[in-house]
């Protein structure tokens, strides 16, 4: 939603209700696999379009950040609460310690593997060509337990398994590395302060809302006491 179109939603407001409109806020949203961290009632509805131009224009990231998100519900400390951060790990998205097995997910169609340690198991044991090329000339490779492996591995060693992939818990990137005029500059149709914003902007929406705001103005509509007065007489 371009930022004239914001600007409108709240003066409108403001001549409809006759109160003074202090801030917008989003009162009913569709959740998404990255929205879902970030979109409430507080979320600033700027951030919230800047981050869907940031979304639409590096979709390979969103989906990597998408991924490594989906494992973090054993990962509270990570901050992504908020669009600024969100924006900073998409900027980021190969800095991040998440990593996709090379086997593919437990979950594809034609999967032989029935679980993510079993994918885990497998990618160390083919990621290590000295222990793989062992097993193999004892022709145990076939009969190699990978699962349980893979959950030996994974336990107590700072990793977080996921259904396409897994985290190293180590450090994530800086969630405040790029500011919003950074990130602004890179999409400045998205900035509050651009002024190309006036220019050729599709006003069927504003137009709804004034329309509105005209039938509102023209009927007249009669202070709380005449209304009293009014139901008395008819009495």
């Amino acid at each position: 939603m371009r930022k004239k179109r914001l600007d409108n939603i709240e003066k409108n407001a403001q001549r409809l209700t006759g109160m003074p409109c202090e801030e917008m806020y989003i009162s009913d949203f569709d959740k998404t696999d990255v929205g879902r961290y970030v979109i409430d009632q507080y979320t600033d509805i700027y951030e919230l379009n800047l981050l869907a131009y940031v979304m639409e224009d590096k979709p390979l990231e969103v989906n990597q950040v998408e991924l490594a998100l989906g494992v973090l519900d054993t990962m509270p400390y990570v901050q992504h609460s908020d669009p600024l951060s969100l924006m900073n790990y998409i900027y980021q998205a190969d800095e991040l310690p998440y990593y996709s097995y090379e086997c593919g997910s437990y979950l594809d169609k034609d999967s032989p593997f029935t679980s993510k340690e079993e994918c885990f198991g497998y990618d160390l044991i083919k990621g290590n060509e000295r222990l793989s090329s062992v097993l193999d000339a004892e022709d145990v490779l076939d009969y190699f337990n990978y699962e349980d492996w893979g959950r030996a591995q994974s336990r107590g060693t700072g990793i977080t398994l996921g259904d396409y992939g897994y985290l190293d818990n180590g450090n994530w990137p800086d969630p405040g590395y790029w500011t919003l005029e950074e990130i602004y500059n890179d999409y400045p149709e998205a900035a509050p302060e651009d002024s190309s914003m006036d220019e050729g902007v599709d006003n069927s929406f504003d137009a709804v809302i004034g329309q509105a705001v005209a039938d509102h103005e023209q009927v007249e509509h009669p202070s709380p006491t005449q209304s009293v007065l009014d139901q008395v007489q008819e009495q």
